[in-house]
């Protein structure tokens, strides 16, 4: 998986942050909020990566990091 950070979106009323990457063409985003993490597509809407073709989607948000998080 080849993926790059595009962009932040933060909606302060919902408390949630929206890590926006390029993931080999496509946009996905690991949103966060609280301790609550997962993946969206690039509607926003939930990608289900339980199902094992989007299992590898799992990994972004480890790519989330406090220097993302702090910017």
């Amino acid at each position: 998986m080849n993926a790059t950070f595009t962009e932040k979106d933060q909606n302060w009323q919902n408390e949630q942050t929206i890590y926006w990457f390029d993931v080999d063409g496509e946009t996905y985003g690991v949103s966060e909020s609280g301790p609550h993490s997962q993946i969206l597509d690039c509607d926003g809407c939930p990608v289900n990566t339980g199902d094992a073709k989007n299992q590898y989607l799992e990994d972004l948000k480890e790519l989330v990091t406090d220097e993302l998080r702090a910017e």
